[in-house]
């Protein structure tokens, strides 16, 4: 499995197995450790990835950050996709209100139920685009705490759409409550439509990506009251809406592009293949 011990070999690691606990007390010692032991690298996508890994601490010397990376010239702000932006957000901003945006499949560990809770107490619209198991019931949710003319389901949207939506919102809202949710990668999008982000506090990757008081604020999962007090700050200062958004469009050029992520991999097989590395 892992070839000849003369080839250099790197080992991408996405995140900890979370959900298959009974396979890991098979797959654990018998292959993923002899893995970890031959790798000459182990590349995971944020610092966090590491800090929180049950196992990668006996490899630390091992582990090279090298964070995921996406081509985000689809999200500059040209006419057509402002204009495309514009007419989705006619309505709020008709109505006065200031519009939160989630995407990401209606499942419960996105926790999409403490958004729709949390418009409660917010003077805003919550747009969720997406579609999964749980739309039914979080719609239900939605009219049960008086805000079903607040929430909108947008269904799966286009590859087109979505950085329409993304340029249309005011704030990316990610809820997401467990470590399923290993960097978020639409975080990065939103971060590139130069968004401000509010997400939960994981023992994973995201708040690497939404740094706190960076380009984002995180609160506490699972928790509603919290969510409500980040998403407040951001609303009610213009200032600190402004700095996160614009810190998050700096980071997300200079820091998860795909430019940056193909030349730190090359830079990283460069090193590995030269000829004193193989000594």
């Amino acid at each position: 499995v892992t070839g000849p011990k003369r080839v250099p070999l790197v080992l991408h690691w996405h995140s900890d197995v979370i959900r298959q606990k009974m396979l890991m007390r098979f797959y654990g010692p018998l292959l993923q450790n002899r893995l970890l032991s031959r790798a000459d690298r182990i590349v995971v996508a944020t610092p966090l990835h590491l800090t929180h890994s049950r196992w990668l601490g006996p490899y630390r010397d091992k582990v090279t950050v090298i964070p995921f990376g996406l081509e985000l010239d689809r999200f500059q702000p040209t006419p057509s996709l402002l204009a495309r932006a514009e007419h989705f957000r006619q309505g709020a901003r008709r109505r006065g209100r200031k519009v939160l945006l989630n995407i990401g499949r209606l499942v419960s560990y996105k926790g999409q139920r403490y958004a729709i809770e949390a418009m409660k107490k917010l003077d805003a619209e919550l747009w969720l685009a997406g579609d999964g198991p749980l739309r039914q019931e979080l719609q239900t949710l939605a009219a049960a705490c008086g805000v079903a003319d607040r929430v909108k389901f947008w269904g799966e949207v286009s590859d087109d759409d979505l950085p329409a939506l993304l340029h249309a919102c005011d704030i990316f809202v990610f809820p997401s409550i467990t470590t399923n949710e290993a960097f978020g990668l639409v975080l990065v999008e939103a971060m590139a439509c130069g968004k401000p982000l509010v997400a939960c506090e994981l023992a994973s990757g995201v708040p690497y990506v939404c740094s706190n008081e960076v380009n984002g604020l995180t609160c506490s999962p699972a928790d509603t009251e919290s969510l409500v007090h980040a998403v407040k700050r951001i609303l009610d200062d213009s200032k600190l809406s402004e700095r996160l958004a614009r810190k998050g469009l700096e980071r997300a050029g200079g820091e998860f592009s795909a430019s940056a992520m193909v030349a730190r991999t090359l830079d990283l097989f460069s090193n590995l293949t030269a000829p004193a590395s193989r000594k």
